[in-house]
C-alpha cells in the first residue's frame, strides 16, 4: 500500500467532522443547563472521551481509499464508516433527543459530503484522448457532456444542501429563543443560552462548508483535465 495524500485528506477530514458532531453538545449543553438552572443530569457514559473514536475512523476511511482492493467500494465503505460511528455515539447521549438530532445531523451530513468527494475523485471520463478507436467528434462531443454535468452537479449541490442549510443557520438564534424562553418570556439567561445554540450550529455549519470546499476542489480540478482532454483532442483534430 502506497501512501496517498487524498486518502490522508478525506481520513483527516472524517475523523474531524466526528469530533465536531460528537464534541460540541458535550461542551455546551451542560453551560445551557446551568445558565438556564436546570437540573438535570448530563452525565455521558464515555464523555469526552468518546471524540478519541476520532482516530479509529480516520484509519478506516484511509485504508478504504488508499488500498487497491477497496477502490471500487471506497465510496459506500467512507459512508458507512461514518454512518456507523455517528449511530453508535448516540449511544453517549441516553435519552436527550434534542443533542441525538444534532449528533445525528451534522454527522450524516458529513458522511454524505465526504462520499460524495471520494466518488468524485475516484470518477474517470468514459472516453479517455488516447481512444484512436473511436471517432474524435464522439470524444468530443462526450467530454464535453461531462464538463456540463459537472457544472450542473455543482448547482444541483448549492441548491439542494446550502440553501436549506442557510435558512437552519439564519434561524438557528430564533430556533434558540424557542426552546430556552419559557411562557415566551425572553430573559437575559434564555438570550445567552440561544447564543450559545446557534454558535453550535455556527460552528457545525462552517465545518459543513469546508466539505463542500473540498469536493468543489475535486469536481474543479475534474473540470480542468476535461478542459486539457478537450484541448487535445481538438488540436490533434487541426492537425490532422
Amino acid at each position: 500500500m502506497r501512501f496517498q495524500r487524498f486518502a490522508l485528506a478525506v481520513s483527516v477530514l472524517g475523523g474531524i467532522g466526528f469530533v465536531v458532531s460528537t464534541c460540541l453538545p458535550i461542551i455546551v449543553d451542560p453551560l445551557i443547563s446551568d445558565i438556564l438552572h436546570r437540573t438535570i443530569d448530563y452525565t455521558n457514559p464515555i464523555g469526552p472521551y468518546i471524540t478519541l473514536f476520532a482516530l479509529p475512523i480516520a484509519i478506516g476511511i484511509y485504508l478504504v481509499n488508499a488500498e487497491d482492493r477497496f477502490r471500487q467500494y471506497s465510496v459506500p465503505l467512507t459512508a458507512m464508516i461514518m454512518a456507523a460511528a455517528t449511530f453508535l455515539s448516540l449511544l453517549n447521549f441516553p435519552g436527550k433527543a434534542g443533542i441525538n438530532m444534532f449528533v445525528m445531523g451534522s454527522g450524516l451530513a458529513y458522511a454524505f459530503m465526504l462520499s460524495l468527494t471520494v466518488a468524485s475523485y475516484h470518477h474517470r471520463p468514459i472516453l479517455a484522448t488516447d481512444n484512436r478507436k473511436v471517432d474524435t467528434d464522439a470524444r468530443i462531443e462526450r467530454i464535453r457532456l461531462e464538463y456540463e454535468t459537472w457544472f450542473r452537479g455543482i448547482l444541483a449541490l448549492t441548491a439542494f444542501v446550502a440553501v436549506p442549510a442557510g435558512i437552519i443557520v439564519f434561524n438557528a438564534y430564533k430556533q434558540g429563543l424557542d426552546m430556552y424562553a419559557l411562557s415566551g418570556v425572553i430573559t437575559s439567561e434564555a438570550v445567552t443560552a440561544s447564543l450559545m445554540y446557534a454558535n453550535v450550529i455556527y460552528l457545525a455549519a462552517f465545518y459543513f462548508g469546508i466539505l463542500i470546499t473540498a469536493f468543489l476542489l475535486v469536481a474543479f480540478k475534474k473540470i480542468e483535465d476535461l478542459v486539457d482532454q478537450l484541448n487535445k483532442i481538438e488540436s490533434r483534430k487541426a492537425v490532422s
